[in-house]
């Protein structure tokens, strides 16, 4: 990818370096180190400058995928696997190539059902301090009612990100917490559910608790609905903290299922580097404590020390970075196994 003279890195030496931006590489070293998917985390945020530069009009999700497509291709990224989040990128993705690269369609990416349950395991049998709170098998949900495939109230995770997960336990026990679950595997027959229920727009039993600030029909524009979700593929968990020294949860300024912006990671701070800033994009005034936002990174940085990825639209939701069945969408009934 080319890089115009202005924005070049420099070598130790002082001279020009072809292969890197000055915002990356100076004086011969990488002025940060944090990774790929950190990366894609970071330039999401400028998927409206993507759109305006290339007349797209991709979603902030659709936005990520073109960029995870991209940046292995990259020289910088096949050299090394850790490289800074900076601005410099966006001017080196936005002005510096030749030709913008061509966006992924997501909705062409093959992909398998599958109602094999063999690889899965109850995540209480691997990991036994976790709490089970499955909302979709109770009525305390943003529909109102037990959700379609959950037929039991526990959980369930591909082995591998089960495994994981226990690591993560095992940690923050030691730190007086304990992991509460509120969802894991997810079977298609529920995210179609999720589907009949956003299409309805007279059902409106819940918005008082989880979408107050929003009208119902926005809610698939939005994001917050979709034909899809990771959770099905069998390696991603929503949750968060029980403090043990007090009998309550970790108080992480919000609710899980909560639609808005109140719920993204960088509400009240930058996620990545775990500071407090207190700007909070609410759009009727919410804001967040550096001890609730701290809070949330506790569990955030636990997460990401052990194997998982987060998702930037909600503080709860961990994906398995090496899920084993990335295009696998699983369709048996939450029960146990």
């Amino acid at each position: 990818m080319p890089l115009t003279d202005d924005i070049l890195g420099t070598n130790a030496d002082g001279t020009k370096n072809e292969d890197y931006c000055i915002y990356c590489f100076k004086d011969g070293n990488f002025t940060s180190n944090f990774t790929m998917d950190e990366m894609v985390q970071f330039c999401a945020q400028f998927v409206d400058e993507y759109n305006k530069t290339t007349k797209q009009h991709l979603s902030r999700e659709e936005y990520k995928e073109v960029l995870r497509q991209y940046y292995p291709n990259l020289k910088r990224w096949k050299i090394r696997n850790l490289l800074c989040i900076l601005w410099a990128m966006l001017c080196i993705i936005f002005a510096s190539c030749s030709q913008p690269f061509e966006p992924v369609n997501a909705a062409t990416k093959n992909t398998i059902a599958s109602d094999d349950a063999s690889d899965f395991v109850v995540i209480t049998e691997v990991v036994p301090d976790a709490i089970l709170e499955i909302r979709y098998y109770s009525t305390f949900n943003f529909i109102g009612t037990r959700v379609d495939g959950y037929l039991e109230p526990t959980a369930l995770l591909t082995r591998c990100a089960a495994d994981s997960l226990r690591v993560v336990s095992d940690e923050l026990k030691a730190q007086g917490y304990r992991l509460k679950i509120y969802d894991a595997y997810r079977p298609q027959m529920a995210v179609d559910h999720f589907l009949r229920w956003g299409s309805d727009l007279n059902d409106t039993l819940m918005r008082t608790y989880f979408y107050p600030e929003l009208v119902k029909d926005s809610l698939f524009e939005k994001g917050y609905i979709a034909r899809r979700s990771g959770h099905s593929r069998g390696s991603t968990v929503d949750l968060t903290l029980f403090d043990m020294s007090t009998g309550k949860e970790l108080d992480m300024g919000g609710t899980f299922d909560w639609f808005g912006p109140e719920s993204h990671p960088d509400f009240g701070g930058n996620p990545v580097t775990g500071e407090f800033t207190g700007k909070c994009n609410s759009p009727i005034g919410r804001t967040i404590s550096a001890e609730q936002f701290e809070n949330r990174m506790i569990l955030r940085r636990a997460m990401l020390r052990h194997g998982f990825k987060p998702y930037d639209e909600e503080w709860w939701h961990f994906t398995l970075t090496n899920e084993p069945y990335p295009d696998t969408y699983f369709t048996f009934p939450v029960k146990k196994i």
